[in-house]
């Protein structure tokens, strides 16, 4: 799972119209949900979920899954 936190989404002229956003909903639900800065890099591994923040962290996810993968 990955998604931008509602501060990177409200970067988004558009975000305004959104009915809701998917941080609040991750919570609302009862993930622990956890970011970095906004924009920035932010990985998160649980067991065998792995996410990443935002589109700026997909070379880190996709490094972490691979030394994972190879060290399993």
């Amino acid at each position: 799972m990955t998604g931008l936190s509602n501060v990177e989404e409200r970067f988004n002229p558009f975000a305004w119209k959104a009915k809701w956003l998917l941080e609040d909903r991750l919570k609302e639900a009862g993930a622990d949900y956890t970011s970095g800065l906004p924009l920035k890099s932010h990985v998160v591994v649980d067991r065998n979920l792995y996410t990443g923040q935002n589109p700026g962290s997909s070379a880190a996810l996709a490094r972490r899954i691979i030394k994972d993968v190879s060290a399993a």
